[in-house]
């Protein structure tokens, strides 16, 4: 099949991870939180969005503040969803509902759907730890984010997430719900992808 032509195929839904585009203001954006992946070794320094695999069960938005605590000790105020064009989009899986896995999804690697987040620290969150996912985060002015070498299948999110944040920035939803870390439950967790 012709590369160009393979991503307005129709998708078939795959595992679901959620992600974030944080910024430094959902009002007022200026920078975006960028993430470098510690592994796997083909991936070692390059961008992502910061998130993971939804578990069997969990809400998308539960998911994305485990996650982020996991991966970053943060966190955040959420945003609206950065939802991807119809060309690009993986629908839902048939059954998704009882789950909250009901929109449309970016397709990233290794056939897995990817819903992303426009997000902000919230409270005295905007200092993000590194965990074991990510070699380096680092704040980045929205102008200067492009430079940086994401994953590809990240890019096109990306574009989404940055001519978002560029127009006036990113109305934030009054009763949309801020996400702390969740509590701690002495379990071992396995990182994001």
């Amino acid at each position: 099949m012709h590369e160009r032509t393979r991503h307005l195929e129709p998708q078939v839904p795959g595992p679901l991870v959620v992600a974030a585009a944080v910024l430094d203001s959902l009002d007022a954006p200026r920078s975006l939180l960028c993430a470098a992946r510690a592994y796997p070794v083909e991936h070692a320094g390059q961008y992502e969005l910061p998130g993971g695999k939804v578990e069997p069960g969990e809400a998308p938005l539960s998911a994305l503040a485990r996650e982020l605590d996991e991966e970053l000790s943060m966190g955040v105020r959420i945003g609206p969803e950065v939802e991807p064009p119809a060309p690009l989009a993986v629908p839902a899986p048939r059954d998704g509902a009882a789950s909250g896995d009901t929109a449309p999804a970016w397709p990233v690697l290794h056939g897995f759907r990817m819903r992303v987040w426009m997000t902000e620290p919230a409270g005295t969150g905007g200092r993000p730890r590194p965990g074991g996912s990510h070699e380096q985060v680092r704040w980045v002015p929205l102008d200067s984010v492009l430079d940086l070498p994401w994953l590809p299948a990240d890019r096109p999110i990306l574009e989404a997430v940055l001519s978002r944040a560029r127009t006036s920035g990113t109305p934030r939803d009054p009763l949309a719900p801020a996400l702390p870390p969740p509590a701690v439950d002495g379990g071992d967790h396995q990182p994001g992808i």
